[in-house]
């Protein structure tokens, strides 16, 4: 049986791509830990969605939604300042865009992990890398793409190949 990535276009709208990070977090850390972090108007420190490993690290997540382009070095920079004063203090810190791959922040990111400093951990993730979480949860795939998998002709009941 061939394996196939089910490709879904990215949510339309902030609060629902922020959300969705929400969801994709709850496979991997402790799912009771999961929250999404503050209300529209409230200081964050450049923290969206928060949780907890079963290590007790403090894993967090920044939420960039994009209509255009992809985002840049000063955007990962000026959100490092502000996740730099969260308490309390993290151990990863994620950044999570509706962008695709960018080989440049991936490498900017690997080199300021490599030179440390921050006290935590920076790593940025890409649509194609919420589309490959996603496709790894039939839950969450029928859950957060229920209709569009409807109409491209793809039944809640039929198995779908995962990659």
């Amino acid at each position: 049986m061939n394996s196939h990535k089910i490709y879904m276009p990215p949510p339309s709208n902030w609060q629902d791509f922020q959300t969705l990070v929400g969801d994709v977090a709850i496979l991997k850390y402790v799912s009771e830990s999961v929250q999404e972090y503050e209300r529209q108007g409230q200081k964050q420190n450049g923290v969206d969605v928060i949780a907890e490993s079963i290590n007790g690290d403090i894993i967090s997540f920044q939420c960039k939604e994009t209509t255009k382009g992809t985002i840049t070095k000063e955007v990962v920079d000026c959100e490092l300042e502000k996740a730099k004063n969260f308490v309390p203090n993290l151990s990863v810190f994620f950044i999570i865009t509706t962008s695709p791959r960018d080989v440049h922040l991936q490498d900017y990111c690997n080199k300021l992990n490599k030179n440390g400093g921050l006290g935590f951990k920076i790593y940025i993730k890409f649509w194609d890398d919420m589309i490959d979480d996603i496709n790894r949860s039939r839950p969450l795939l029928v859950s957060s793409y229920k209709y569009y998998l409807e109409e491209f002709g793809t039944r809640e009941k039929k198995p779908i190949c995962i990659q």
